[in-house]
């Protein structure tokens, strides 16, 4: 067997601690921040400014905002379930999540600052009790300026919950804006609504 004896075995030992030292190092530098950090607004826990009401409803009457249901509540002849199914299963209730809740002929907004990538995202439920109501929603850059960027027939709660509608909102970037929600009746809409 012929080996070579390590002649500089501190030289070796030192060359490998300085290049852990570097590699640490590389891995340290500073590096460009990704843009601001993502801010989540839950509008169900901000109070809204009403700004439009049915005649003869105090603004306290206008929207709740509370817990519910994620489409309607389960209706089924629990006399028709076999006995080992209702044991497992005694009761299907669908998925919950806070709402807010407001009255027809009603406007609700919030003041917001949109940032780059804003967009708002919300579930249009439907109504529990019978309304030929229509949906709106659109945001106010300026004084007297309204832009409706969605707007949907109401329709009764269903078994399954609708698809969350999403809006961007880019083009109000570094921009002060109020987000309207809006519940229209049937017949002409009262004064200050949104226009059809």
């Amino acid at each position: 067997m012929n080996r070579r004896p390590l002649r500089y075995p501190y030289v070796a030992a030192c060359a490998a601690a300085c290049l852990l030292t570097l590699l640490a190092l590389a891995g340290c530098h500073k590096k460009q921040p990704l843009g601001r950090p993502w801010v989540h607004l839950d509008l169900t826990k901000e109070r809204p400014f009403v700004e439009a009401t049915p005649p003869g409803v105090n603004e306290d009457q206008v929207f709740t905002q509370r817990v519910a249901q994620l489409g309607a509540a389960e209706v089924r002849d629990m006399s028709k379930v076999p006995p080992a199914q209702q044991q497992q299963f005694p009761k299907s209730s669908p998925g919950e999540i806070r709402v807010v809740e407001q009255t027809t002929f009603s406007r609700l907004k919030w003041r917001v600052h949109v940032d780059d990538g804003s967009y708002v995202s919300f579930i249009p439920l439907g109504y529990e009790k019978p309304c030929p109501c229509k949906f709106r929603f659109g945001v106010r850059d300026e004084p007297g300026h309204v832009k409706v960027l969605y707007e949907l027939e109401a329709k009764p709660l269903s078994g399954a919950a609708p698809k969350a509608v999403e809006i961007d909102l880019s083009e109000y970037a570094d921009k002060d804006i109020d987000l309207l929600f809006q519940v229209d009746g049937p017949g002409a809409p009262a004064p200050g609504q949104l226009p059809p």
